[in-house]
């Protein structure tokens, strides 16, 4: 029942005598009535297939990889059967750390062998941002959704935290859709999240001038959905959202018009001296819909997870801030922008 463990006399299971060869990742194939799982080759950068019936025997199947990006060596793979949310077509999706982001494929897998359906050095990334790394699924959710978790860091610093030294994102549910340029992963929080929020707020038709707006917001522990519409004039620049902003602090998520692209900025956040790769801007290509630019952001005290256009792009990022420095504002660069719509909430935490 959970309170026990007992080493199987057996192990390991597996030996290919490689301290390269890790990260098993098991789920059952209905297809075929077996188990599969999905292990790396970490210095080869590849995945590797395997298949058993009783867990405890297996057979090697087949190898995918390289592809994408070998920036890295790979780990933590994972494997998920998805449907095409607006096509209602069944696809399949590997995916992996590599570097400073997960690392997907969108495919198919016939029982023995991955094939990816994009070409063979296309770089697609769940989360788009700084910290999002090691994200794995919940195997057999009862109600069909792809629910993904992953460590809020990455392997290029050490967080200057005690006693602890690492944290997760939010659960997010995963879909895939089909856009214009391919099928790609979106993402949002996942909606039990909703039942933490109080004190919601709801403003409408909200007219920027350059500069920073005050918005009736303080605090560490916030969930924020916005909709600015793309400006008229070439004048306007920028636009977005700063929190933790103070006399000393900002975290800046905006909008830049000139990339078309959402961003992260946490060079004045809080604590930065660490680590000489933390205080940077982190910019993900976002084009407008239907005139629009849309992000949720959750704020939870050192941690911000954004999600662009409903989901189509998401980028998380750690940041230390002073916590005495929380107020919320809203911000235009050059020229004017409006605000369609703006809610805010508190969020209250998910301990009893």
């Amino acid at each position: 029942n959970g309170v026990s463990y007992k080493q199987y006399a057996g192990n390991p299971i597996i030996d290919i005598g490689s301290n390269a060869f890790r990260d098993p990742k098991v789920i059952w194939y209905e297809a075929g009535k077996k188990w599969i799982m999905a292990t790396v080759l970490a210095d080869k950068f590849q995945i590797r297939f395997y298949e058993s019936t009783n867990l405890l025997n297996w057979t090697r199947l087949s190898e995918f990889g390289p592809e994408g990006t070998t920036e890295a060596c790979w780990e933590d793979p994972d494997l998920y059967l998805m449907t095409v949310e607006n096509t209602g077509e069944k696809k399949w999706v590997l995916s992996h750390s590599v570097g400073q982001h997960v690392q997907y494929f969108v495919g198919d897998f016939n029982g023995t062998h991955f094939i990816n359906s994009n070409p063979k050095d296309m770089v697609l990334a769940i989360d788009q941002g700084i910290d999002f790394y090691a994200g794995v699924t919940y195997n057999n959710v009862p109600d069909g959704r792809i629910l993904m978790v992953a460590w809020a860091s990455n392997l290029g610093y050490i967080v200057p935290t005690t006693p602890w030294k690492g944290q997760t994102t939010v659960v997010r549910q995963l879909r895939l859709r089909q856009y214009p340029e391919g099928i790609r992963i979106a993402q949002n929080p996942v909606e039990e999240l909703e039942n933490i929020r109080y004190f919601p707020t709801h403003y409408d038709d909200l007219h920027l001038l350059p500069g920073e707006t005050i918005i009736n917001l303080k605090g560490g522990q916030l969930d924020i959905e916005v909709t600015f519409l793309i400006p008229t004039s070439n004048a306007t620049t920028a636009f977005g959202i700063k929190v933790f902003a103070g006399k000393y602090q900002e975290t800046v998520i905006g909008y830049d018009m000139t990339s078309g692209s959402l961003y992260i900025d946490r060079k004045e956040s809080g604590l930065k001296n660490f680590s000489c790769c933390f205080a940077r801007r982190k910019d993900a290509v976002m084009a407008p819909e239907n005139g629009r630019i849309q992000f949720r952001i959750l704020v939870d005290q050192n941690i911000i997870e954004v999600f662009g256009n409903n989901g189509k792009v998401a980028m998380s990022a750690l940041i230390y801030p002073d916590p005495s420095e929380n107020q919320v504002l809203a911000y235009s660069v050059g020229g004017n922008v409006t605000i369609a719509t703006l809610d805010t909430y508190y969020m209250s935490g998910i301990w009893p």
